[in-house]
């Protein structure tokens, strides 16, 4: 995924889950233009990292266990800690950064 749709993408997914306003995972997928395998594999990932996003099957619509967002950005502090190259993914209260290098 290129770095610019990549960034947009991470907004929209991050905007609609905030917004409580995603529908099931296959019309989610589809306001992301992604699969809804990929949508599933995504929501994972951002477990893995210690996002709650959960499903609230009276609403029809994902949503985060507690109040934040993901944030896409650059963060000077962070990178010049990092030795070599990747991707830094900072959970902080109510908001995670992703830096790239």
């Amino acid at each position: 995924m290129e770095f610019v749709k990549l960034k947009v993408y991470v907004e929209n997914l991050d905007s609609l889950i905030r917004q409580e306003c995603t529908g099931t995972a296959v019309e989610f997928s589809k306001k992301l233009g992604v699969s809804e395998r990929t949508l599933q594999y995504h929501i994972q990932q951002l477990r893995e990292i210690g996002i709650n996003v959960i499903y609230d099957s009276n609403k029809k619509t994902y949503k985060y266990s507690e109040k934040g967002c993901l944030a896409f950005g650059f963060n000077h502090e962070e990178m010049n800690r990092i030795k070599g190259g990747g991707i830094s993914i900072k959970y902080l209260p109510s908001t995670v950064l992703l830096n790239f290098e």
